[in-house]
């Protein structure tokens, strides 16, 4: 499917391929053989055939057939040796009235079946066959099938459906010609009877319906990126003007018996504790019951807690030395 110039992306919803319809923008239908052989083939588009049939010879048996690539750009009327063609243009969908409408009409469309039978495009294969023209005739006439009513859909129908949009033929025409085939020329025709060799369909619906079911990678988690390790702690190189930065080696954790070491500085006050530590408790005469001390002690009028801090030293502190 081109649209705009560019092939449209493919989703894929319960195993269909879908693109995406919009309304009023034009698109055309390419065709490529990546075979070897003669084949022929057809393009319908919701049933309707758009146009006669193609061939496609690799054998080099009909010149005129070795393009392996054909664009449908619209329904094409073929007859006495012109050729009308009517552009691909979604358009908007005629609502039913009466049907399918009111509130209620987007009720459960999530979990509602669908129906594939609508909005698809058809490619039908078959077997080919070279064989050479008797006397001078044109193309092959075709009739394209456009006298029917416009396309509607109740409002349900439509929501669920994703058919906001159907293709159509456009008000756009272009005129050319039909072809003309020489006696004595090669020309490729489908085998009579044979079975198709292939049928390949592409759906398309409208942008909500896209939305609402999702596609196949959507619908796929995407891995976890990997987590970034933390940036290492860098180092200035020597030169001011060079800006590399080289990753700064990584501290060593200090042993057990580094850290209960005593640093020189605090050497002398941890001895000092230790030692009043280990001397046994002496008994203050002040203390003593009945003592002039206690006597004074019980006159003093009792007032608030008052926190001491008994951490403060006349010492100038010293700070700590790091570890190596």
């Amino acid at each position: 499917m081109i649209l705009n110039g560019e092939a449209q992306p493919e989703h894929v919803i319960d195993g269909h391929h879908i693109v995406e319809a919009r309304p009023g923008a034009k698109f055309s239908i390419e065709v490529t053989f990546h075979g070897e052989g003669t084949c022929a083939f057809d393009v319908e588009l919701d049933g309707k055939k758009v146009d006669a049939m193609h061939a496609v010879d690799t054998t080099g048996q009909a010149p005129r057939m070795a393009g392996r690539k054909h664009i449908y750009a619209g329904f094409v009327k073929r007859n006495e040796g012109q050729a009308i063609t009517s552009e691909f243009q979604y358009s908007h969908t005629r609502v039913e009235e009466g049907e399918g409408g009111g509130e209620g009409a987007g009720s459960g469309i999530a979990s509602a079946p669908v129906d594939w039978s609508r909005g698809i495009i058809t490619l039908r294969v078959r077997q080919g066959y070279a064989f050479e023209v008797k006397q001078d005739q044109h193309g092959i006439s075709h009739q394209p099938d456009l006298a029917g009513p416009r396309a509607s859909a109740s409002e349900r129908d439509m929501v669920k459906g994703g058919h906001s949009a159907t293709a159509a033929a456009s008000s756009s025409k272009a005129f050319g010609s039909n072809g003309q085939w020489k006696a004595g020329e090669w020309c490729v025709g489908p085998v009579q009877g044979a079975p198709e060799l292939a049928e390949l369909t592409l759906n398309y619906r409208d942008s909500f319906f896209l939305l609402l079911k999702g596609d196949k990678v959507a619908r796929t988690a995407a891995p976890s990126p990997p987590r970034t390790p933390p940036h290492p702690t860098t180092t200035p190189c020597c030169r001011p003007s060079c800006s590399t930065r080289t990753p700064a080696p990584p501290r060593a954790a200090p042993t057990a018996s580094q850290r209960l070491a005593p640093t020189p500085a605090a050497s002398s006050t941890q001895r000092r504790a230790r030692r009043a530590a280990r001397a046994p408790p002496r008994d203050c005469p002040s203390a003593r019951p009945g003592s002039l001390a206690q006597e004074r002690m019980r006159k003093i009028p009792k007032g608030p807690p008052v926190s001491i801090d008994l951490t403060g030293s006349d010492e100038e502190e010293v700070e700590p030395t790091p570890l190596d």
